[in-house]
């Protein structure tokens, strides 16, 4: 047994005698869960509809009142059932479908629809914030921060908004906008040590740590992330990684540094090994240091906030089911992708006086593609590695003048000036290469194209030098007693788009009832824009640099609400948001084929299609007793591109999500249920006839009590995912046009299309952890 394996056994056997044996000690006066959880535990529904958010009019509001649909996931909610990544949290939130996962989909390794919006790559239709910082790629537009390279253990609270953003956010808030964020003003010092251990020596380990010195607050966190994942062994109906046999012929190759076509395949005849590489080494590192005036409730004038924080990460994994095996070498160490980012801000808020608060950041953002980043083919170049880089970076200045009137009423103006350095990724044919500077030293592009096709050339890769100006301003106010409103406008410039004007309106009317403590009634009306890429404007083949930004309008009516009756025993309570929307898209940003020519240098990026979206969702939150609550919330959408509604490519028409909690003074048991109805599949997709099956899935944490031991407090918990072990997968990322049959190692090596028709998921996987507050 290796030294990997003997931690994983020992740490798992100590774990599972601490989970079970925790029961059976005496309750402590101090427990794990902070101060905050208490109070949220203690908090009727109706008044968790009264906490305050930001991420709406980009100040401070009670939720019921704000003027979007938006779900609150608090702290309490990621410890008890468990959540460790975005992935998992929006599986469970009415709306959000997946055509792949967390390591389906090669670099962008998750593709997710929001109310049937979105589903391409990289997500780049929905806007990632962290603390107010923009996190989509610089140059791709991709939203990041699916997976561990966030860090949740620090969070205070994630806002989740669907609908049209951009009057508030400007680009990419498309379908809608995330918004992690961090805790800052904390009531005493704490630190926390969070240990995982699981199957495939899947290992994690977070550190935070909350401080305060007069009227410093200190917060910190560090995480570590790594598995040797299962290697594919998933289930996989048509045998996409199931080891077939190597082609007798590469299509193309070099043979002692000449380039050849139709040469001898150095593996004929022998069998490719099966699966995927789903390996994970992930590290991330983030903090901030702010002082916060004692005095800003009854302040006229002076500093209210200064703050400076950092956030960097690092995420070396596999490209997992990306291709199948007779296209790429899938289950290789180096089939792998290597991304990092960081950024730097520094916030300073001045209270000009009583009614005016000004709000100034400066930031650093970069986003590197590390040259790890490769992949070897199968039918071609078979022993040599393609791989990719790319770096970029960008600095902004953001100025918002807050002026309230009163509770009630609040006026934000602000402007925004950016510049960002743009560069596509450069390709390489060879070995390994370094750097990530915009030069390669044996260029692709040379080496497979031209009449003087050669390793060894130089490329240099142009970078692109965007200036970005924006001007917005958001007002909230009252009509009346019952009627609020909210007006937005924001103008946004670019070098590489031109300029783009968004507004919002909305009106609430609070509606009289005596059937339930509260009551709203939202009519929302948005328009957003998501830019093109640099990749969809540059790419040498399919890039057009006449790309105009993708449009988007939302109609939504929402009803939102608190129910309490003592009449009825059996329920304690209950909240519901019910939703109906219309979304209309024009100028998407997809590949057309060119007249004549085929493959993907036949294609070229235009502004094409108009798409729109039907839909409606429920969701709720029930409380039977003071430790049994339940959530259940439902979603349905539709599509329409000119032929009728229908179901929309890769995504499910019907959804429905329920979990269970119980919450005992020995334990705490979480139970999550997903249905994921029927897929329409994209026509290229010759697997499945029209739709992919549904499926319904299970993940169960159970918490033990928390106990001291040498004045540590400790909870160990067990987390089960997929449950049930069903057999269930992503359909393809794209288009899904990989046809297995089509393979044949003697006529046919490079069949048409490389994107399978599913993604496998794994089965039921179980995760020790151990919680201690130092």
């Amino acid at each position: 047994m290796d030294v990997n394996s003997q931690f994983l056994s020992r740490t798992l056997a100590i774990l599972s005698l601490s989970l079970f044996s925790t029961w059976s000690h005496a309750r402590t006066d101090t427990e794990l869960t902070s101060l905050s959880f208490e109070t949220l535990e203690g908090m009727s529904l109706s008044e968790l509809l009264e906490l305050d958010v930001i991420t709406p009019s980009r100040t401070k509001q009670r939720l019921i009142d704000s003027p979007a649909n938006i779900t609150v996931i608090t702290q309490l909610q990621i410890t008890q059932r468990g959540y460790n990544n975005l992935v998992e949290v929006l599986q469970d939130i009415p709306g959000f479908d997946f055509s792949t996962y967390e390591d389906g989909g090669g670099e962008y390794p998750t593709h997710s629809a929001n109310r049937g919006v979105g589903g391409g790559p990289g997500n780049p239709k929905l806007l990632v914030l962290l603390d107010g910082v923009v996190q989509n790629h610089i140059a791709f537009n991709w939203s990041q921060l699916w997976g561990e390279e966030n860090i949740f253990a620090d969070l205070d609270r994630i806002e989740i908004i669907q609908g049209p953003g951009s009057a508030a956010y400007g680009a990419n808030a498309f379908s809608g906008v995330i918004h992690f964020i961090t805790k800052k003003q904390v009531s005493m010092t704490s630190s926390s040590l969070d240990v995982i251990a699981g199957q495939n020596n899947t290992r994690s380990i977070t550190f935070t740590h909350h401080g305060q010195f007069k009227n410093i607050n200190i917060n910190a966190a560090l995480k570590h992330y790594t598995t040797q994942g299962d290697q594919g062994d998933r289930y996989d109906p048509q045998g996409y990684f199931s080891g077939h046999e190597w082609p007798q012929m590469q299509t193309q190759a070099y043979v002692d540094g000449n380039y050849q076509t139709d040469v001898n395949h150095p593996s004929a005849g022998e069998l490719m090994p099966g699966g995927f590489n789903t390996e994970k080494n992930i590290w991330a590192l983030r903090g901030n240091v702010s002082y916060f005036s004692p005095e800003e409730e009854n302040r006229l004038q002076g500093i209210s906030k200064l703050s400076a924080g950092a956030y960097l990460w690092d995420k070396e994994e596999g490209l997992a089911s990306y291709v199948p095996n007779y296209e790429y070498q899938s289950w290789l160490d180096t089939f792998k992708s290597h991304h990092t980012g960081k950024h730097l801000y520094f916030d300073l808020d001045y209270r000009i006086n009583q009614k005016f608060l000004s709000k100034t950041r400066t930031w650093y953002r970069e986003n590197r593609q590390k040259p790890e980043t490769a992949f070897r083919y199968t039918y071609q170049f078979s022993e040599l590695t393609k791989s990719y880089h790319s770096f970029n970076s960008q600095v902004g200045l953001e100025e918002q003048i807050e002026w309230r009137h009163n509770d009630e009423s609040a006026l934000v103006l602000g402007f925004r000036v950016m510049q960002s350095d743009k560069m596509n990724q450069i390709a390489f044919l060879g070995n390994m290469q370094q750097g990530h500077d915009a030069i390669t030293s044996s260029s692709w592009l040379h080496a497979t194209q031209g009449e003087n096709k050669r390793l060894g050339a130089v490329e240099t890769q142009a970078v692109d030098v965007v200036n970005e100006q924006a001007l917005y301003a958001i007002y909230d106010s009252t009509l009346s007693a019952r009627w609020n409103y909210s007006l937005g406008l924001r103008y946004d410039k670019s070098d590489d788009f031109g300029s783009t004007l968004n507004p919002r309106v909305a009106f609430i009317y609070k509606m009289p009832t005596k059937l339930f403590e509260q009551l709203n009634l939202k009519f929302l009306y948005g328009q957003a824009f998501r830019e093109p890429s640099i990749f969809e404007l540059t790419d040498e083949f399919r890039g057009n640099n006449e790309l105009k930004p993708e449009e988007i309008s939302t109609y939504e009516v929402i009803m939102q609400g608190s129910w309490l009756d003592d009449k009825v025993s059996w329920l304690d309570g209950m909240s519901f948001n019910a939703s109906v929307f219309y979304s209309d898209m024009s100028d998407l940003i997809t590949l057309v084929p060119l007249d004549g020519l085929n493959g993907d240098s036949g294609s070229v990026y235009a502004n094409t299609e108009q798409h729109k979206v039907l839909g409606y969702s429920f969701s709720s939150d029930l409380r039977f007793t003071s430790q049994f609550k339940s959530y259940v919330n439902y979603h349905f959408n539709e599509g329409d591109n000119g032929n009728g509604y229908s179901g929309i490519n890769n995504s499910a028409s019907h959804k429905f999500n329920l979990g269970l909690n119980y919450d005992s003074d020995d334990y705490n048991i979480d139970i999550r249920m997903n249905y994921v109805g029927d897929r329409t599949v994209h026509p290229a997709n010759g697997y499945f006839e029209h739709v992919a099956p549904s499926y319904t899935k299970f993940n169960l944490k159970v918490s033990g009590k928390t106990f001291s031991v040498s004045g540590l407090n400790m909870r160990p918990s067990l987390q089960i995912e997929n449950l049930f072990d069903a057999q269930y997968y992503g359909v393809g990322r794209q288009d899904g046009s990989s046809d297995e049959t089509e393979y044949d190692v003697l006529t046919n090596p490079n069949p048409a299309g490389f994107i399978p028709a599913y993604h496998p998921q794994p089965g039921r996987q179980i995760y020790l952890k151990l919680s201690v507050s130092l």
